[in-house]
């Protein structure tokens, strides 16, 4: 039997399983910490490539002047520079990460949610049918598992 209510449902169910299937993926998958922790690792070695690669181009850019000009101690003080940079970008990016993915992973498991109520609520009502059903045929009512 068709109803509203039933057709409101699944109406809402089709937009949300619609809308960003990696989310449902996300939240699916793994547990929050997990997530976490995997995301962070990517963040961890894409901002160390980063950094790395910046320094680099730096270091290629500047050549001609630093190693004509430099002594040891000079590249020494360059290199506690760049670790004193580095132990400062770092943070920063693990804690941008950590808010961002923290946010996604929290959106993705409240769509998880809502989606599940959408189908315990159409079950529900299936359920009341083949009850109706089987009143009005008068068949006893199947009792529930």
């Amino acid at each position: 039997m068709i109803t509203e209510s039933k057709v409101s449902i699944m109406t809402k169910l089709a937009l949300e399983e619609k809308e960003d299937v990696r989310m449902q993926f996300t939240a699916g998958r793994f547990w929050t910490s997990d997530y976490l922790i995997s995301e962070l690792w990517k963040t961890f070695f894409v901002v160390t490539a980063g950094y790395a690669v910046v320094w680099a181009v730096w270091l290629a850019a500047t050549s001609d002047t630093w190693t004509v000009t430099y002594h040891i101690r000079d590249v020494l003080e360059l290199a506690k520079t760049a670790l004193i940079g580095y132990a400062a970008v770092l943070p920063v990016g693990l804690l941008i990460s950590i808010a961002f993915h923290t946010v996604y992973y929290l959106k993705a498991y409240r769509k998880m949610r809502r989606i599940r109520n959408y189908y315990r609520a159409l079950e529900r009502m299936y359920r009341e049918e083949e009850q109706l059903s089987d009143i009005i045929a008068g068949r006893a009512p199947e009792e529930p598992e």
